[in-house]
């Protein structure tokens, strides 16, 4: 502390030595004026005495001739009045002492020291001297007329002398009042230049400190501003009311997307920003912090603000990051310092390194699958998929941006085989690939799309199946590097084992426990013509046994059943004709449900769906688009399984006969003539 005084005193000792000489030259011309006002005003006493000294002169000759005249005691008494204060008056004028004053209080005159004063003086002296036995001889012997005439004839004499050496007295006291008055004037005048000038040397100082300062300060000023301009955090200093203050980075109503403005509260910006509890949550650690009880570094990891997804504007979610640190001024702490970090970038990157960390254990995950799948099995579908993807791709190049809802449905049918296909083969990568291709398409065959969407989920649709083609593409190079299949070997891979991996892979996702009953010995005498169909459509039955039929286990023990469920697929002979079954002891199918679930998800007109028969409501399930599920996942709720089996079963010249008994079962028979 002492350090920072002297560090001051001499940076500003010419203006504090400036400021201590005008106050003590002010005090001298304080103490100076004192003085000589308080001589002249004794001056200005002594002139008056003088004055009187004349006119006690006059007095005493008139109080002579009044006694020559007529002789009485008051001018007797009167005479003596004033010779006595004429003598004393005048000693005090010689000598310096205590005398009457007009008033006839004593007063103090000081001995008169001018020349001229005092050669006044001795002449009076000496004329009074030969007076005064005069008078006191008449004085004492009462109203003789003899001393009376002597008394006279002296005053006579005497008088003229004595007015004239009164007079040249006051001439010369106030000739000495006059040259104090002018030494008086002097000193004020000098004073007062001597002030202007030292206030013009301490202006001058002041103005020359001042504008270096200020320049010291704009230029720090200058460097804040291009630091808070250059910066690309926001940085805004809080005070304990949670109000901005004035200087803040550029860029923090940037990276905050909202308009700030100082004196804004912190809070009401945050509320703009985050949810309830998150702004609550703010709120409670800002005051904390604000508290100073506890160490900032202690309460550092409660910040819920370090890492906030916000969405404000139009800039979309971005993920901002907000610190905040004690400012401490005079070991008390004043503000926060509040700094804010857009991290989106960061955690995008971030979220694209877990991308790729899982795009990894894809691939690993990929390999395995391909390393367990049948190569023949593996081949085939690979060589099917790619020729499928190819035209649907040379049909949406036909289709350009139209939308053509019978077009759609075909192209969703062929992926939905693809995904049903790769299902079976438990090929889960190929399934998540066709997924991604019938989203697109499950969204182009509702019939409120506008057409701006509509032409956007037609361009998707192209990027989805050429990820779907370079993934068949790779599988196609690491099988011919592992030579895990035999081109020359390749034929249809085994169904009863394709239901088996589909059956435990549908039910695992979707929390459910079946038992799959195959009797499907005939497939070895089966037509070649209709190997496919057959293999497509119990593999889409038994997906729509398990999601849609079979209940989950709590379900069905609450219903009174096992909790496992059974599936039943047979294939069979029935003369010429080839019969396909597929049975479940699940809910079955209740007409009325299938009502409800139409009219709430508004799939067809609610008046045609209110006159509906039950008949009529079970047939809607083999519309395209049609479902009753109450989501959409990779095994259901597209509303395309049905649909893809009654377009297979028409395709081939098959019929098909549906028989359900709710709470029961539900049964599919499918029948193909040779």
């Amino acid at each position: 502390m002492a350090g920072n005084t002297r560090f001051y005193l001499g940076k500003y000792r010419e203006i504090v030595l400036a400021v201590a000489f005008f106050l003590v030259f002010d005090l001298a011309v304080l103490i100076l004026n004192f003085v000589i006002s308080f001589q002249i005003s004794e001056d200005a006493v002594a002139i008056n005495l003088a004055g009187r000294q004349r006119m006690l002169s006059q007095r005493m000759s008139k109080s002579v001739f009044d006694l020559l005249n007529e002789p009485r005691q008051d001018s007797l008494r009167e005479l003596g009045d004033t010779t006595a204060l004429f003598e004393k008056t005048l000693s005090a004028f010689e000598a310096g002492g205590i005398t009457a004053g007009g008033s006839g209080s004593p007063v103090t005159l000081p001995a008169v020291r001018s020349d001229a004063g005092r050669a006044a003086l001795a002449t009076a002296r000496a004329s009074w001297e030969a007076v005064r036995p005069a008078l006191a001889e008449l004085l004492a012997g009462g109203l003789d007329e003899d001393k009376r005439r002597a008394a006279a004839g002296l005053i006579r004499q005497h008088n003229p002398i004595l007015l004239k050496e009164m007079n040249l007295l006051t001439s010369a006291l106030e000739a000495e009042a006059g040259a104090k008055a002018n030494r008086l004037r002097l000193i004020q005048t000098g004073g007062i230049v001597l002030a202007l000038g030292n206030f013009l040397f301490i202006l001058l100082k002041f103005i020359r400190r001042l504008r270096a300062s200020d320049a010291a300060t704009e230029a720090a000023q200058q460097e804040t501003r291009e630091i808070l301009g250059t910066v690309r955090e926001g940085l805004v200093l809080v005070d304990k009311a949670f109000r901005l203050g004035s200087q803040q980075s550029r860029s923090f109503g940037d990276v905050l997307g909202l308009p700030v403005a100082a004196g804004d509260s912190l809070l009401d910006l945050l509320s703009r920003l985050v949810d309830g509890p998150t702004l609550n949550a703010a709120r409670e650690y800002l005051e904390l912090l604000l508290a100073g009880r506890v160490k900032e570094s202690l309460v550092e990891d409660l910040n819920p603000l370090a890492h906030v997804s916000v969405l404000a504007g139009n800039r979309g979610k971005r993920h901002l990051s907000f610190k905040f640190n004690r400012v401490v001024s005079g070991n008390e702490l004043s503000h926060l310092l509040v700094t804010v970090l857009d991290i989106s970038e960061q955690v995008r990157l971030e979220e694209a390194l877990q991308d790729a960390q899982r795009n990894a254990e894809k691939d690993i995950d990929l390999l395995l699958k391909i390393a367990a799948a049948q190569p023949e099995a593996l081949h085939h579908y690979l060589g099917f998929a790619e020729n499928e993807l190819l035209l649907i791709n040379d049909q949406l190049r036909d289709l350009g941006r139209r939308r053509d809802t019978r077009a759609i449905n075909h192209i969703f049918r062929r992926v939905h085989a693809l995904k049903g296909e790769a299902a079976a083969l438990d090929l889960p990568f190929f399934v998540s690939l066709a997924h991604a291709v019938e989203e697109p398409l499950s969204r182009l065959r509702r019939e409120d799309i506008s057409a701006e969407a509509a032409e956007s989920e037609l361009l998707a649709i192209p990027v989805a199946l050429e990820a779907f083609l370079q993934r068949i593409s790779q599988v196609h190079i690491l099988t011919r590097n592992l030579r895990r299949y035999d081109k020359a070997n390749a034929h249809l891979p085994d169904l009863p084992e394709a239901l088996r991996t589909l059956s435990l892979g549908v039910a695992q996702r979707q929390g459910k426990t079946a038992r799959l009953q195959l009797e499907l010995a005939p497939l070895a005498t089966l037509p070649e013509r209709l190997q496919a169909p057959i293999r497509e459509i119990s593999q889409q039955l038994l997906r729509n046994a398990l999601v849609h039929g079979i209940e989950a286990p709590e379900l069905r023990l609450a219903g009174g059943k096992d909790a496992i469920g059974q599936v039943q697929i047979s294939l069979n002979q029935d003369g010429e004709d080839w019969v396909l079954r597929c049975r479940d002891d699940g809910n079955g199918i209740d007409p009325e449900k299938i009502r409800r679930d139409l009219l709430q998800k508004s799939v067809l007109p609610a008046d045609e769906v209110t006159a509906m028969s039950h008949r009529q409501l079970v047939q809607t399930l083999f519309l395209p688009g049609v479902s009753t599920a109450d989501g959409s996942d990779e095994d259901a709720g597209r509303g395309v399984g049905l649909d893809l089996v009654r377009h297979e079963i028409g395709k081939h010249g098959g019929q098909m006969r549906l028989q359900s008994r709710p709470g029961h079962f539900t049964e599919f028979i499918v029948r193909f003539e040779v």
